[in-house]
């Protein structure tokens, strides 16, 4: 966004399968990660990031997709923005 960033990002994650609703965080704009757990060993998962601007202008989504591990390590690229 010109001139400033993002005030915030809200982030949905939903697995492939939709086993499970769909976890929805908002966060300060100056984040730069977010822990997530309750997640499905073994299953992919879609994340989608949106910016939000001070005047409540959204970003257009970022949006991946990521199959979880078995450690912590391999759960980093769901936790890393």
């Amino acid at each position: 966004m010109a001139g400033g960033g993002f005030s915030s990002f809200h982030i949905v994650v939903t697995d492939s399968g939709w086993l499970l609703e769909p976890q929805e965080f908002t966060v300060p704009g100056n984040q730069s990660h977010l822990d997530i757990w309750g997640l499905i060993t073994g299953i992919g998962y879609e994340v989608r990031l949106t910016g939000v601007s001070e005047s409540g202008l959204l970003s257009r989504p970022l949006t991946t997709v990521a199959v979880t591990g078995t450690t912590h390590s391999a759960l980093a690229g769901l936790s890393s923005y």
